[in-house]
């Protein structure tokens, strides 16, 4: 029998909170399996996806009302991929960003993105940026 993974409570969302529509994009699998994975447990419509180009095919048919994109990504970074699909999608979509440096967050580029998240990452950071308006909003 396998094992279930106990969600805690403080990071499940509230009864009758919104469902977020979440893009995930990251060229290393693990990382966008275990993002979607752990999203959609927690009740969030997920797709994630490996790379730029990966992700302006997936919102043409999904509108995700957040995108959380790895800025350190081979053939495009995600600076430009947010760029661009802010530019398809819109200014109230939430942006966040998701980075192994620090110093990325202090970079000029980083002003697309609503928040700049170092990781490792917590759940609870995720949610709560996620759950935070656009800069655009």
């Amino acid at each position: 029998m396998d094992a279930m993974v106990p969600i805690p409570a403080s990071t499940r969302p509230p009864p009758g909170a919104p469902v977020c529509k979440v893009l995930v994009v990251d060229d290393h699998r693990d990382t966008a399996e275990s993002l979607g994975v752990a999203l959609g447990l927690l009740g969030h419509d997920v797709r994630a996806v490996r790379s730029g180009l990966a992700a302006f095919y997936a919102v043409t048919d999904f509108a995700p009302d957040a995108c959380v994109v790895d800025i350190r990504m081979p053939a495009m970074d995600g600076f430009t991929i947010a760029e661009r699909l802010r530019g398809l999608l819109g200014p109230g979509v939430r942006m966040v960003a998701v980075t192994g440096e620090r110093a990325a967050a202090s970079d000029p580029r980083a002003g697309v993105f609503d928040r700049v998240l170092t990781k490792p990452l917590g759940l609870g950071e995720l949610l709560g940026a996620l759950a935070a308006p656009s800069a655009g909003e």
